[in-house]
């Protein structure tokens, strides 16, 4: 049985008893002090089973809840009507990072930009923080929402800060790896030539050689022809 339907059957079984005891007294069954005693003894009893049982109900939803609500369901349907704006921002965020880097970039579009963006997660963050954290009743008002704006605008500028280092990181990155093929080309370059130039001085069967071999160091088969008899 729930603890729900614990109080219901409790508060059920107390107003029979009253009836009865009500009963009793218009009998003239019980005296006018026997029914006040009977009856205070009656309503103190059941305002201590019902304490306890309304505890018990308290506990049960708790160990139902999630993330503070009552169900599941209730948490990802306030959620997920939330999650689509922090999405939205992700977009515009990565979406102004790459058209930063073109040429026919507008300095007034990138600046619309990163306004956009901005206010687009300060936004999200505020209505997922607002929908997360339940206001305790030992916490003002005030400083509730004004903790509720400073998380959001941290959450804002690390979230905007960590993107555009991961962009920069792969920049970098790939700027590095161009030099290196570049490094390594031209080294080669370099080694073939030098090497063509001692063979030539060295002999010509050499240079023969040379001709059948590719521009960077890799070996071309000679043609060989067959003729028909």
């Amino acid at each position: 049985m729930s603890a729900e339907k614990e109080v219901d059957l409790l508060t059920s079984k107390h107003q029979k008893k009253l009836i009865q005891l009500k009963s009793e007294y218009i009998k003239n069954n019980i005296s006018a002090s026997s029914y006040l005693f009977e009856l205070d003894k009656l309503n103190n009893s059941f305002d201590q089973i019902i304490s306890c049982s309304k505890e018990n109900v308290k506990i049960a939803k708790n160990e139902f809840k999630t993330f503070g609500f009552s169900s599941p369901r209730v948490f990802l349907i306030g959620f997920g009507i939330r999650f689509p704006y922090l999405i939205f921002s992700f977009i515009i965020l990565f979406f102004s990072i790459y058209y930063s880097k073109s040429s026919d970039s507008n300095l007034y579009i990138k600046n619309a930009l990163s306004f956009l963006y901005t206010v687009s997660f300060l936004i999200s963050f505020y209505m997922i923080v607002w929908f997360m954290w339940t206001r305790s009743q030992d916490l003002p008002k005030l400083t509730y929402y004004i903790l509720i704006g400073v998380i959001s605008v941290l959450s804002t500028f690390i979230v905007i800060c960590l993107s555009k280092y991961y962009n920069t990181s792969i920049d970098i990155l790939k700027s590095k790896v161009r030099l290196a093929y570049s490094f390594i080309i031209n080294t080669q370059q370099k080694t073939v030539l030098d090497f063509a130039l001692k063979a030539a001085q060295e002999s010509p069967e050499k240079v023969e050689e040379i001709k059948r071999t590719g521009y960077f160091g890799v070996t071309v088969p000679p043609i060989s022809v067959k003729w028909c008899h």
